[in-house]
């Protein structure tokens, strides 16, 4: 919180969270509340999965949002999971 006396720029050279906005805290509690449902609808995990070495950024961050790549994973984690009860 930026207090009377000091300016907001020095609040955050003291290493202290500018506040949020109003509107970035409603983005977030729509986030939190779409994953919930989208959770109840259909069960998902979340992974990190880190750049491999050889490839662009903008290439490795275009997997994001790519059907196929989403099908590709799914049909890796259905294997994975499966050789797993035998």
């Amino acid at each position: 919180m930026v207090s009377a006396d000091r300016p907001e720029s020095e609040e955050r050279d003291l290493g202290r969270k500018p506040v949020k906005r109003a509107s970035e805290v409603a983005m977030d509690e729509y986030a939190r509340i779409r994953d919930q449902v989208d959770y109840a609808v259909r069960p998902f995990i979340k992974i990190r999965v880190y750049m491999p070495e050889g490839v662009s950024e903008d290439e490795f961050k275009s997997l994001e949002g790519d059907e196929e790549f989403e099908k590709r994973v799914e049909r890796l984690a259905l294997e994975y999971l499966l050789s797993r009860r035998k």
